[in-house]
């Protein structure tokens, strides 16, 4: 018997032979019966603290992960978050796109406002396909198409080069959509989907690029 069994066992001894009598009756027999209940108790209370510590362990391992992955109260995750593992293909593609994409996500960000502000007017048809705005943001479509699909043969990880084939296939069905007219609910839906791959190709680069 460990000591802090016998000390259980001895405390429980003295409440049930000197304590008043209760709803149950103390366990009968020898004394080295009762006190092998009673260790048999303390055993089952020990049992269920440790399952119970492992689950108050495994809420807070689920709470850090959950810290981590959306950046709140990360001072507070013991060792810190850990950081996001590239395989070496995503390693070259960094080396590759990181310093321009630092130098133009500025400009890209203006760009990128400009085409939601055209997309939710268009869908609300406060603008036709007409309009002066959009024939001047136009010609960009084909610009931006020419420099995405020139990097994608240089790319190495399959991850960028889907993102940056997705973006190149946006661009072009927006280019082939104005060059068409298409009505100008269908080209804002078009404008909508190319933000959104943007917007996750932007945050593919700030990972990796961080």
């Amino acid at each position: 018997m460990t000591r802090t069994k016998a000390i259980f066992a001895v405390v429980l001894v003295v409440a049930l032979l000197a304590g008043p009598a209760s709803a149950q009756d103390p366990p009968t027999g020898s004394a080295d019966e009762r006190i092998a209940v009673l260790e048999e108790l303390v055993e089952s209370q020990e049992t269920l603290i440790n399952q119970q510590q492992t689950l108050v362990d495994e809420q807070e391992a689920l709470l850090n992960a959950y810290r981590c992955m959306f950046k709140v109260d990360v001072e507070v995750v013991p060792g810190g978050c850990p950081g996001p593992v590239f395989s070496e293909a995503e390693e070259a593609d960094a080396v590759l796109l990181c310093a321009g994409w630092r130098d133009e996500r500025e400009d890209t960000q203006r760009r990128l406002a400009v085409w939601t502000a055209i997309a939710f007017r268009l869908e609300s048809g406060a603008m036709a396909m007409d309009n002066p705005i959009l024939q001047r943001a136009a010609p960009n479509l084909d610009e931006y198409h020419a420099r995405v699909s020139g990097i994608i043969p240089t790319l190495n990880s399959e991850r960028f080069t889907g993102l940056m084939g997705a973006m190149a296939d946006d661009l072009q069905a927006m280019s082939d959509a104005y060059a068409r007219q298409v009505p100008a609910n269908e080209m804002a839906a078009l404008i909508f989907t190319g933000i959104e791959q943007l917007s996750e190709l932007d945050a593919a680069f700030e990972e990796i690029c961080a």
